[in-house]
């Protein structure tokens, strides 16, 4: 969190799961990941969502979250995927796509990530 911030970016809300194991983490299914951001965002303004950690499935819960809360989700797993496509020079890589997130978003004063709402595993 106080990297974000650092950056120049507010974080509004943090929480995790407080999963210790990793393999537990990878069982974590999608909708357990949905019902655990909607009670914990209840009652939040935010701009983003941010999912951190590698081996939470976070694939088939972006578009879930984006829906339910209107705003881009970022994951750690989407974020790696986005810079290898724009390393590649792949930024339409079809089929992959939807697995980085469908919303755009910003950066920067005004830009949409410029609040965010983060939640993943504990630290």
């Amino acid at each position: 969190v106080a990297a974000r911030e650092r950056d120049g970016y507010e974080v509004v809300h943090a929480a995790g799961m407080a999963i210790e194991l990793n393999r537990d983490i990878g069982r974590v299914e999608p909708e357990r990941l949905l019902d655990f951001a909607a009670a914990e965002l209840a009652g939040q303004s935010f701009d983003l969502v941010f999912v951190s950690c590698t081996n939470l499935r976070t694939a088939d819960a972006i578009t879930p979250l984006e829906e339910r809360f209107d705003v881009p989700v970022v994951t750690s797993n989407a974020a790696s995927m986005r810079a290898a496509l724009d390393l590649l020079g792949l930024e339409g890589a079809g089929a992959l796509r939807p697995y980085c997130g469908t919303r755009r978003h910003g950066r920067g004063a005004g830009g949409a990530d410029d609040r965010v709402a983060r939640g993943g595993r504990a630290r």
